[in-house]
């Protein structure tokens, strides 16, 4: 999961190679424009701290779950 997940939602990079149209934005784009902007950079900190929130706390409860069912097995 962990492999998948984060080069997912980090990759914004390809999206604007392939497509380049500004109707395919994905978060990493906005976070990257609000970053580069000046004044914006509180907003561009903000989001990203959002989105590692919303990647942290599904993984968290994956690898707990995880090792609980591990040690269930036992």
């Amino acid at each position: 999961m962990f492999i998948t997940v984060l080069p997912m939602l980090g990759d914004y990079f390809t999206n604007q190679l392939l497509s380049g149209t500004p109707g395919t934005t994905m978060i990493g784009n906005t976070i990257e424009g609000l970053l580069q902007s000046p004044g914006q950079q509180g907003q561009g900190a903000a989001l990203a701290l959002l989105l590692l929130v919303v990647l942290l706390v599904p993984m968290v409860y994956y690898a707990s779950a995880t090792a609980r069912a591990s040690r269930e097995n036992i």
